[in-house]
């Protein structure tokens, strides 16, 4: 039963070190930041990664110097479930392309998650607020609104890059 607890514990540490991660890019509504399935998955890779940690360290017999056998199995929980994360967040070295600096190796896998995620998340908020944005808009002339209207959207999405707008 402690097995289980303890393989349960590591997968939650990651997800939660994933969720923490989503929520503090969408203050406004961080509900949105985990209601998207590019969100459930980044979870879930954060878990995974956790518990592929948790299991290395068991293959190789690490106990970090505890010797007391219940302290060392949450001690390599805690270790595995931050560990993993320190090492999803790196990257190996960095490529210059042209006059961008690309890290590479994991970090550049989670990056392309978040991506995704930041892309669903203003998806779901844009259809909630099209709605919103027609009543607003009803008595207002294209003529006027045109020019101005584009760089305001664009302003109203959380963590666009330059780039892309």
């Amino acid at each position: 039963m402690d097995a289980i607890l303890e393989w349960l514990a590591v997968g939650m540490i990651g997800a939660a070190v994933g969720a923490v991660e989503l929520i503090s890019r969408y203050k406004d509504e961080p509900d949105n930041a985990l209601n998207s399935w590019p969100a459930v998955f980044y979870l879930l890779i954060n878990a995974l990664a956790s518990a592929g940690a948790l299991g290395l360290i068991r293959v190789f017999n690490w106990d970090f110097g505890v010797s007391e056998a219940g302290a060392a199995g949450w001690t390599q929980v805690i270790l595995a479930g931050f560990g993993a994360m320190a090492i999803l967040r790196a990257s190996l070295f960095t490529v210059k392309v042209g006059a961008e600096s690309v890290p590479i190796g994991p970090s550049r896998f989670l990056e392309a998650l978040l991506i995704a995620v930041d892309q669903g998340v203003d998806r779901k908020r844009a259809q909630g607020r099209s709605a919103v944005v027609s009543k607003v808009m009803r008595d207002i002339s294209f003529e006027k609104a045109y020019l101005a209207l584009p760089s305001y959207c664009l302003a109203l999405m959380q963590n666009l890059p330059q780039a892309e707008q």
